[in-house]
């Protein structure tokens, strides 16, 4: 989460930071598809095109703890 570009320049910046809930969202995100991935099989996560970070951070998740191929989607 830390690598991702948005969340460092939040980070960084003195007047702005990021919140605790903001910071935890993407992470529970990501965890909740890894494990809809492992209870039921899932491969493939639908968003709008604003949750691409969070299709991502669910994807990277998954892969490394599961090693499936697993794949996103964004939609207008």
């Amino acid at each position: 989460m830390i690598n991702k570009e948005a969340v460092k320049q939040r980070l960084n910046r003195e007047d702005q930071g990021i919140s605790f809930t903001e910071f935890s969202y993407n992470l529970l995100q990501g965890y909740d598809f890894a494990c809809l991935n492992k209870q039921y099989g899932v491969v493939l996560q639908i968003g709008g095109s604003d949750q691409w970070g969070n299709i991502t951070s669910g994807i990277d998740l998954t892969r490394r703890l599961h090693q499936n191929q697993v794949f996103g989607l964004t939609v207008r």
